[in-house]
């Protein structure tokens, strides 16, 4: 499948975007869609056992505020999940969010470090302190190698990887941000909890009957 050409946040553009008010019920979106994507893993950022049941690949844009919103909610899962999920992340930076692309690779920077996921969180803390001296200071406030980080924003394999991961999310048909792959099952937007679990308990139901 294949999304709209221009790429989107999907709190704001896509189908299944979160409600914008309380009072509206929840809308499941594609938490029933059947298909399943090949979402290759590569050398992407982790985080969760590598023996986890579930995998949640997720694309993400540091500069959008459906990307922060939904970080919470990744995080309510694996508090609630533990060792049953584990999370990848692909960097999908759009281009109308000139800040996402910096963001991303001054995390990739981090992640040389070992401090990639510390960084992804202060990044989400500061959606609004993206400029270049935010970002240093963030990597302070993280006590990495100040002239290993600085050097190592220059490398042109992150820039690679940022294609590589902005090619797959068209691919698979995740024009907007945050996209979702629960097992491989497509959930698109910073939806409510609920429609993360109704899949992932899905998904889970399907894996341990398998181990069994």
């Amino acid at each position: 499948a294949t999304g709209p050409s221009k790429s989107s946040d999907s709190g704001t553009t896509q189908a299944a975007a979160a409600p914008s008010a309380p009072s509206q019920p929840a809308r499941p979106g594609r938490a029933v869609d059947p298909t399943v994507y090949k979402v290759p893993l590569e050398d992407s950022p982790r985080k969760g056992s590598d023996d986890a049941l579930i995998t949640i690949v997720e694309f993400s844009d540091f500069q959008c505020p459906f990307c922060a919103r939904a970080e919470a909610t990744v995080q309510k899962l694996q508090d609630e999940y533990g060792d049953k999920i584990r999370v990848v992340m692909k960097q999908n930076p759009l281009s109308f969010h000139p800040r996402a692309k910096p963001a991303a690779k001054a995390a990739m920077a981090a992640g040389a470090q070992g401090k990639y996921w510390e960084y992804h969180s202060k990044l989400f803390s500061n959606i609004k302190a993206l400029a270049d001296a935010d970002l240093e200071k963030h990597a302070q406030d993280l006590k990495l190698d100040m002239a290993r980080w600085k050097k190592d924003l220059a490398n042109p394999e992150y820039d690679k990887i940022i294609a590589r991961d902005q090619a797959l999310a068209g691919q698979l048909g995740a024009t907007g941000t945050p996209a979702f792959f629960i097992n491989g099952r497509l959930l698109s937007g910073a939806q409510p909890i609920d429609n993360f679990k109704t899949l992932i308990n899905e998904e889970l139901a399907k894996a341990e009957a398998l181990v069994k």
